[in-house]
């Protein structure tokens, strides 16, 4: 690697790449790169472990990043595949081998008296973690006691590997329990009485 030497400046060589870092010791695939305006990037092996940016730090342990949505509108889903789509919530993995924390807190009732409801946690047009055995799986779903005069909160909490680096989104759909709406962030008939849901998603490193 050239080296430039500057009075002013200082020293200062090229860029480098993360499988190809422009500051290394023996091992030619682990060190730093300076891949754009101002980021400094470590990887090793190859992969991309932490980087500096204005924003600040992303990486450097288990945790490495994050994204929080919440809404409190009143919705109904009708049909099977129905997106509550005021809670769609986009991450962006910083590798390949991270794994996302999903968790999901949801208000809801049914419009069918005393009745289960159910939904499922979608990772872009993915359907996460589906229950077996029945006609009609969700990922997670609750019985209404008294349909629309009850309502109910329900969580889940999943952790999912997508195996990208791309933008990913992570939704909540209805199940395909036909003429049973799921009606969400209603505490009971009364429309006035409203309450929030809410997506929390977490980057991890994957623990081996």
């Amino acid at each position: 690697m050239a080296l430039n030497i500057n009075g002013t400046t200082g020293i200062s060589g090229v860029d480098g790449s993360v499988s190809a870092p422009a500051v290394t010791g023996t091992d030619s695939n682990t060190g730093i790169t300076f891949p754009s305006a101002d980021t400094i990037k470590f990887s090793t092996g190859g992969v991309e472990r932490m980087s500096i940016t204005n924003s600040g730090v992303i990486g450097g342990g288990l945790f490495k990043n994050w994204n929080y949505t919440t809404d409190n509108t009143h919705v109904t889903l009708q049909n099977a595949g129905d997106i509550y789509t005021q809670l769609n919530t986009a991450i962006t993995p910083s590798s390949t081998d991270s794994r996302i924390i999903i968790i999901v807190n949801l208000g809801l009732v049914s419009s069918d008296g005393a009745a289960d409801v159910g939904y499922d946690i979608l990772r872009d047009s993915t359907a996460l973690e589906q229950g077996q055995g029945g006609t009609v799986n969700a990922t997670a779903g609750a019985f209404m006691n008294a349909g629309a005069a009850d309502g109910v909160s329900s969580t889940v909490i999943l952790v999912d590997h997508p195996n990208t680096t791309s933008s990913i989104t992570y939704k909540v759909a209805s199940d395909a329990n036909s003429g049973r709406d799921l009606i969400i962030n209603r505490r009971g008939s009364d429309t006035s009485l409203g309450v929030s849901s809410r997506m929390f998603l977490i980057e991890i490193g994957n623990k081996s």
